[in-house]
């Protein structure tokens, strides 16, 4: 019996371990002129909620995207 809980709780260690890292991990959205989709209006904002790995999307006037990760 203590033997399949044991099999239980590596499962569940194991199984955190994988999705933790990537829970933490998201892709930010800042622009401006407030289009769909849209997290921050400055870029200001959106770093200093991002998180290490967060991924910051900026929308230029131009209306190309440019990214930058925080490391």
């Amino acid at each position: 019996m203590a033997r399949k809980h044991r099999g239980v709780l590596v499962g569940l260690v194991l199984g955190a371990a994988l999705v933790l890292p990537l829970a933490g991990q998201r892709t930010w959205v800042v622009d401006s002129a407030n289009g769909p989709g849209t997290d921050y209006l400055d870029i200001d904002a959106a770093y200093a909620v991002a998180g290490v790995g967060d991924t910051l999307v900026v929308r230029l006037a131009s209306g190309l995207p440019s990214t930058c990760r925080r490391r």
